[in-house]
């Protein structure tokens, strides 16, 4: 069997290399207009958490059309119950800042007396148990680390901080290490057995959320 000589002279590998450092060439190009992208919209995200926290805007993205959002749309796309929830929240978020902002404006609706209660209140909005399964804060071998997502965490800190103004950024790592790794237990059945008149009269249904607030809860204001 004849086999055609594969050309090896300096020409060719010439070709070779010039294809080599166009392809570079566009990658560093795609990627200067990524980070040149996130950064124009971290700066209008940071523009519009600012005149949010002085009340020239209560939520959504243009002021004319707030108190006509109902956000119908936003929760139809909420709980996330599925492996790769957060990913693609965080995506979204990264791309789409209309988005972004009536879903932080939707959160701030769902309120919380405490700092813990409103995390939870919002971790519930956004995610299912079943879907958190799936993480903890600093990731495994078999789990994905939720603090790793970035943008999403930086939401919900900001809707929780923009009602509590001294909460700290370690108590709210703090409090969402312990509320993931409790995703598997608050989705446990709980059966109440009432007590008969031959033994004390005691309440065993488990509160998680109670022992997961009360989770370093002198130390609100850790900084």
């Amino acid at each position: 069997m004849n086999s055609t000589p594969i050309a090896t002279d300096g020409t060719f590998q010439s070709k070779v290399l010039k294809s080599l450092d166009d392809i570079k060439q566009i990658c560093l190009q795609g990627e200067a207009k990524r980070v040149h992208f996130e950064a124009r919209m971290q700066t209008q995200w940071d523009l519009f958490v600012t005149k949010m926290s002085q009340g020239n805007i209560v939520c959504g993205n243009e002021p004319q059309n707030e108190q006509n959002d109902d956000f119908e749309d936003i929760d139809r796309q909420f709980p996330k119950y599925t492996k790769g929830g957060a990913e693609e929240l965080e995506m979204i978020i990264r791309q789409d800042f209309v988005f972004k902002s009536r879903l932080f404006g939707r959160m701030d609706e769902l309120g919380g007396s405490k700092p813990n209660e409103a995390i939870r209140l919002r971790m519930k909005y956004l995610f299912s148990d079943k879907c958190l399964d799936h993480y903890t804060w600093r990731g495994t071998h078999e789990k994905a680390p939720f603090e790793k997502l970035t943008l999403l965490n930086d939401l919900i800190f900001k809707s929780v901080r923009r009602n509590f103004k001294g909460y700290s950024r370690r108590s709210f790592n703090k409090y969402m290490v312990e509320w993931l790794k409790h995703s598997t237990t608050r989705q446990r059945t709980v059966v109440y057995t009432y007590p008969n008149r031959n033994s004390p009269e005691k309440d065993n249904e488990s509160d998680m959320e109670d022992q997961c607030d009360q989770f370093n809860e002198n130390n609100y204001y850790l900084n």
